[in-house]
Parts: structure tokens; sequence; C-alpha cells
């Protein structure tokens, strides 16, 4: 039984990620359901994959995963930090004429925030081609956070949620509603944090 308690322990502590970098922001406003950000500029490596929800994250993840691993011009393993960001994006492919209707196919990208300690000089440069790096500008965001495993109709219903209280508070955003996970696969599901957030278009 000791041997159980000690391993359930490890795990919890394990699961609450202590010493993963975390994403820096203030907490301007709590309202009713979310919360409203600031965050401010960060540098970033991501790369945009089409296909469903799931699939998209998980090849995206694992692209941008050698990269900090050390597929990079300097062999360079580079400290993950959380947490890992996702937005999809809807692209309508150019019709002719154009009245014809035309279906959309979804791609999604996905974003490991790098570390502070790094700057557009000092960091190393992907190897892979498809990975870009990007400097994200500072921006007033609503979140809402929300715990368990998640799947894309999960963070689906998540994203609806946060866009029906923008539209009750009459808050403005720009852009698709993006995710934002915090934790491993092996984290204990009432201890895992995610997020959906919609950039602010006003200082609401």
């Amino acid at each position: 039984m000791t041997i159980i308690l000690v391993a359930v322990l490890l795990w919890i502590l394990w699961s609450m990620d202590f010493w993963t970098e975390k994403q820096r922001y203030t907490v301007l406003e709590r309202r009713d359901g979310y919360e409203i950000r600031e965050y401010p500029s960060f540098l970033a490596a991501q790369v945009e994959v089409t296909g469903d929800f799931d699939s998209a994250l998980d090849t995206g993840f694992r692209i941008l995963a050698g990269y900090i691993f050390g597929n990079n011009t300097k062999k360079q393993k580079i400290s993950m930090t959380a947490p890992v960001i996702s937005q999809t994006q809807e692209k309508i492919s150019m019709t002719a004429p154009v009245i014809a209707v035309s279906s959309a196919h979804q791609s999604t990208i996905v974003r490991f925030i790098m570390p502070a300690s790094y700057t557009t000089e000092t960091l190393p440069l992907p190897s892979d081609k498809s990975i870009s790096i990007v400097t994200v500008p500072a921006q007033r965001q609503a979140v809402l956070r929300f715990s368990g495993y998640y799947q894309g109709d999960k963070i689906q219903k998540q994203k609806d949620a946060l866009r029906e209280l923008l539209k009750r508070d009459n808050v403005r955003y720009r852009g698709e509603i993006g995710f934002a996970g915090y934790n491993g696969p092996g984290t204990l599901p009432f201890l895992m944090r995610n997020e959906v957030f919609a950039a602010l278009t006003s200082r609401t």
C-alpha cells in the first residue's frame, strides 16, 4: 500500500510540472466564465499542417519536437515550454467562375513558444523547412480554461462556449479561436490545464 501511495504522489507531482517554463501573461480582469489577459510579444517556432484537428496537432507536435530535440542548424536541444498552441484556419480554394461554390479544407498552425532566454539572433534555425520562426506581437486575449483529456470535439465545445460568452458581453475578437495545451498525455486528467483563447480587437 505504501508503494502505491508513493507512486500516486510522484505521479501527481510529475503532473503538476513545476519545472517547465510557462508563457508569461498578466490577468487584467476576471469575468463570468473567462479571463482577459495581456501577453507580451514572444518568439515561436510554428508549422502549418492540413487535416482534421487531432491528426494535425499530433503531426505538428512531432515536427516541432524534432526541431527542439536537435534537428536544427546548431544540433542544439531547446527546452520545452508550455503551452503548445494550435489555431485552426479555414482555407477556401479558388474556383471559376467566381459564383461557383467550393468546399473549405482545414489547416492548423501548431506553435511551440521558445524559451525567453532566446532572441532571433541566438535561436538555432530549423533544419526542416516547413518550420517557421515568428515573433508574435503583444496582444490581449479572452481565455477560457478547462481540464481533462482533450480531443478535437471537446476543444470545439469549449471554443463554442467562449464564442457565446464573448457574444454575451459584446467583446470583439479577430481570427479563429485557438487552443493552448499545457500538459502531456500522461498527466492526471484533473490536473491537465487546457485553454481556448481569442485575440481581442479592442481594449475591452
